[in-house]
């Protein structure tokens, strides 16, 4: 059983009341293990009791201490408590090597000491044989490990590491797919699995009304140009994969396309989810945007174009002139950038190209330098 199947058996047991003390969430493939965390914690931790039972440490915002206080909190209100430790694979300092011996320590105590108490953590990367946590997780925990899902044929899906989780994520929406639409799938996104699982979402929300997802849906969708992948760029960076982001910059680049191309895609796509953020602030849309593409093109879309007119403006600069997916998926990314920080990195975009035209530089190591101030901007927004 690999651990994907022991995630799924993990979940069906926290569904029917048994949980264990300790899940331990790790591996070099970012996706399953961001993923299994999520999941855990839904499993565990209902919505509306999180502000009393959820207790979230970040070894660069915390102290071991505080980890150590949070394993033997206890509430009035709630019986369950459970710990989220985060970012345990970040550079090793004290903090980190103390707070994996707190949690070795407390996996060691008596079991009733511990009845209360369900502890998550997340180690994105390769851990060590002998790491603590894999220890503490052998004292009676769940040790998940999501080594990388590199495919060597992606013609043959029955033997694509990734094709069984994809399955059935379909089948929990209620599609499916054949062999033949997810080898095009994979066609276009290669080895990058958070990719092919965000494609995945949009194809659902695509075919809303429709239970089969065809090839024609995913070249619809699923676009091979560079276009699309500044898209991919920019949710890298919002979801906090700054690795994948600078990644995809230069896969581009070596690709061939130019820095200047680049930053043309940018600008247009930035000044896109600014008139988005924008628009949010209108008093039409006051009450959100739909979470269902079928509810956005029938209810929201028709008012945005119509305000688009009152405006008197058009063309591919403004975002009314967008197909009604594009502009519905701009509406769930802009959430994750504030105002002033698409204001800030399209004058920073518009400095870059004055510096390298004027310069000559190839614009390559300038470019990696504007993403990671715009993920430093976007992760001063999530705070």
């Amino acid at each position: 059983m690999d651990s994907l199947d022991r995630l799924r058996a993990a979940i069906k047991d926290l569904r029917s009341g048994k949980r264990l003390p300790l899940y331990v969430c790790t591996g070099e493939e970012d996706y399953f293990v961001f993923d299994a965390v999520r999941r855990l914690t839904n499993a565990l931790v209902p919505e509306q009791e999180r502000a009393l039972s959820l207790h979230i440490i970040d070894p660069d915002e915390h102290q071991a201490r505080d980890l150590r206080d949070a394993l033997r909190a206890r509430s009035l209100f709630v019986r369950q408590t459970t710990v989220l430790v985060k970012g345990l694979a970040g550079r090793e300092t004290s903090n980190r090597n103390e707070m994996v011996q707190v949690l070795a320590e407390w996996m060691a105590e008596q079991e009733q000491a511990r009845a209360e108490v369900t502890v998550i953590t997340e180690f994105r990367g390769k851990m060590k044989a002998k790491h603590g946590l894999r220890q503490a997780a052998a004292n009676g925990g769940l040790f998940l490990e999501f080594e990388r899902a590199t495919l060597s044929d992606i013609g043959s899906p029955a033997k694509d590491p990734v094709y069984g989780h994809c399955m059935a994520i379909l089948e929990q929406a209620g599609r499916k797919m054949d062999g033949a639409t997810f080898t095009e799938l994979r066609k276009r996104l290669g080895q990058d699995v958070w990719a092919l699982m965000n494609e995945l979402d949009k194809l659902i929300a695509y075919t809303e009304g429709r239970h089969v997802i065809t090839v024609a849906d995913v070249r619809a969708i699923v676009a091979e140009l560079a276009g699309e992948r500044i898209f991919q760029l920019l949710d890298a960076v919002a979801e906090g994969r700054i690795t994948a982001s600078l990644e995809l910059m230069a896969q581009m680049i070596t690709e061939g396309t130019h820095p200047l191309v680049i930053m043309k895609l940018l600008h247009r796509r930035i000044r896109h989810l600014l008139q988005a953020r924008v628009l949010l602030d209108q008093p039409f849309l006051r009450a959100g945007i739909p979470r269902s593409y079928g509810a956005f093109i029938k209810q929201t879309h028709p008012e945005i174009v119509q305000y688009g007119k009152g405006q008197g403006v058009s063309g591919p600069e403004w975002i009314y002139s967008l197909h009604p997916y594009p502009m519905f998926l701009l509406f769930q990314r802009v959430q994750r950038f504030s105002t002033d920080a698409l204001l800030q990195s399209l004058v920073d975009l518009a400095e870059l190209d004055a510096a390298i035209k004027r310069s000559g530089a190839q614009g390559g190591r300038e470019l990696q330098d504007w993403v990671l101030k715009l993920f430093a901007r976007s992760e001063a927004g999530r705070r």
